[in-house]
């Protein structure tokens, strides 16, 4: 079969899902397809920052994440159970945005929620459907090859197929760690951080464990973050367990048992955990990579990537949804406004400025959170590295203008300038 779309989505995850919602507000005909039956992928993001709340708030889809999640005013790293070593108060910004505040929300139910929207839109998924090749027309189109035999013929392809992603192999560019320039797809990185994720119910949790906000006990390396539930009144918990490199290996798909024992192994209270279910689990092995460039050209047919197909990095912070929620509308209005442009030469330099500024946030959160580990992880082993660790995150906290910048940087609003904003938002 064959269809047609001004524009391809190519992957249905959350940045694949706002970028298609973005295009299909303005009466873009697109199509969104995705390899996968489904996006059971485990337990991932869980934060929504204020930057991205503003990004949503344009959508008209902000209210609907604020209402399902949780409100959390700010973020607390401990040493140990007592031992509180840095706190971010998201309300320092209620002078800067209308959302001094994250909100913690699985991306299960983001996800859901944005395909109820896309659904309002008339907009159809085609899942099972991975990308095969992807073929020049004589007209300005290509035709992408799907593998049920299927094609599609678009003039614009937006890759949020992920890390591993196929659009952009096939369209040549690198993808590579910018610290140490070792490509992701290196088959010999295996000495990395690694992290057990779990989303759990919990028939007793230690009362000091706070019901709003995120846990970070860095000594343990142990994080809990309450979430809603599906199922009404009862808070879900998304575990994560931290293992430094050289450490044994966290099974692929961690079972309740490993959980069960190594939450009260880090259990810095007097009272244990206890574990009633995990509802998912994964291993994370923390990596870090940047695409060379965050477009391509196949003849008159332009390649955007966004999300985690155009940049992966650790997790702490919480800024990989975040990033690839910003990203997805900026390419979107990027397409929008080309489609608008008069046919001129310089009409394709949206393409450049979305990759530059796009790439300058995908730079700048890399780093922070490549630095925010390296900093969380070096009280590991000797004692006098906490000490140092302990006294560099209490100087953060105390020094006004230092925790200023962190909660700035932590919100996204740093990264209002990478979104593309000056370009117009509707079609005639």
């Amino acid at each position: 079969m064959s269809y047609e779309s001004e524009v391809l989505v190519v992957g249905a995850g959350i940045t694949g899902l706002v970028a298609a919602i973005t295009l299909a507000q303005q009466g873009v005909n697109v199509i969104v397809v995705d390899a996968a039956i489904s996006n059971n992928n485990g337990a991932r993001a869980a934060v929504v920052h204020a930057h991205t709340l503003e990004i949503l708030s344009s959508l008209g889809f902000a209210d609907a994440v604020i209402e399902r999640g949780i409100r959390c005013d700010r973020l607390r790293f401990s040493g140990d159970a007592s031992r509180q070593l840095l706190e971010v108060d998201m309300s320092a910004l209620k002078k800067n945005t209308p959302y001094p505040f994250s909100v913690l929300i699985s991306q299960a139910h983001v996800e859901e929620a944005l395909q109820s929207v896309l659904e309002s839109l008339k907009v159809k998924i085609h899942r099972g459907n991975g990308i095969t090749g992807i073929k020049r027309l004589l007209d300005d189109k290509v035709e992408v090859m799907l593998s049920n035999n299927s094609t599609i013929a678009t003039k614009y392809i937006i890759g949020a197929d992920g890390a591993h992603s196929t659009i952009r192999h096939l369209v040549g560019i690198d993808f590579k760690d910018p610290e140490t320039g070792l490509s992701y797809d290196d088959p010999d990185i295996t000495n990395t951080f690694q992290i057990a994720l779990a989303d759990i119910y919990m028939a007793h949790v230690p009362s000091p464990i706070p019901l709003n906000e995120p846990t970070f006990q860095l000594d343990r390396n142990l994080i809990l973050i309450p979430l809603p539930s599906s199922e009404p009144n009862r808070l879900m918990w998304r575990v994560g367990l931290g293992s430094p490199p050289n450490a044994d290996e966290i099974p692929h798909n961690p079972p309740i048992e490993y959980f069960r024992e190594e939450i009260n192994k880090r259990n810095p209270f007097d009272t244990p955990f206890v574990i009633s279910s995990v509802l998912s689990s994964s291993r994370y092995r923390v990596r870090t990579a940047l695409a060379d460039t965050y477009n391509a050209k196949i003849g008159k047919t332009h390649v955007l990537l966004v999300g985690d197909a155009a940049h992966v990095h650790s997790p702490v912070g919480g800024q990989g949804m975040n990033m690839g929620i910003c990203d997805a509308v900026s390419a979107a209005r990027t397409i929008i406004h080309h489609m608008k442009s008069e046919d001129d030469a310089d009409r394709d330099l949206v393409f450049q400025t979305y990759t530059k500024k796009r790439r300058e946030v995908g730079e700048r959160v890399v780093g922070m959170a490549t630095n925010m580990t390296k900093l969380l992880t070096y009280g590991a082993g000797a004692s006098w590295k906490k000490s140092v660790r302990d006294a560099f995150l209490r100087l953060l906290m105390f020094v006004q203008p230092l925790r200023k910048i962190i909660v700035w940087r932590v919100s996204g609003l740093r990264n209002r300038s990478g979104d593309l904003s000056q370009f117009t938002n509707t079609i005639p």
